[in-house]
């Protein structure tokens, strides 16, 4: 998967621009490669504003609305542009069947939180809890 079609399958859908990269909308991301004029549009009651496109677990904003979806070639890309360490800690990875790599976490000084999406990278040496398929199933 190249990375625009890993940003029309994890970014574009619920996109209040569009559903695929001919939107009209499209432009470079601030950091790292995706959508920087994605709007995530898609609301579910109790829960607030989710990536459509992604997995329970990984696709709620949160309550600010302001987490980033940011998808990366590869883990060397991600560590250039955005380092995990004490402002930037990872939470939960989890590795889906395409053995894409998904990162949630928070930058606890600006209370800010974050996804990733690391289409090559290796897996172990991203040091958080790793989330299951199992898990994920079961979480609401």
């Amino acid at each position: 998967m190249d990375i625009k079609e890993a940003i029309e399958e994890y970014q574009c859908p619920g996109c209040i621009c569009g559903s695929d990269l001919k939107c009209g909308s499209y432009k470079n991301a601030d950091v790292g490669q995706g959508c920087g004029g994605h709007v995530a549009g898609t609301i579910i009651s109790r829960i607030g504003t989710i990536f459509l496109g992604l997995f329970t677990g990984f696709n709620r904003l949160g309550p600010d609305n302001k987490m980033p979806l940011t998808i990366f070639e590869t883990q060397k890309q991600q560590e250039e542009m955005f380092s995990y360490d004490m402002f930037n800690i990872p939470a939960w990875k989890y590795r889906n069947e395409e053995g894409h790599i998904f990162v949630r976490g928070l930058s606890p000084r600006i209370n800010h939180p974050f996804l990733h999406v690391i289409l090559k990278g290796n897996f172990e040496s991203i040091k958080c809890l790793e989330i299951t398929k199992v898990q994920l199933d079961e979480m609401d």
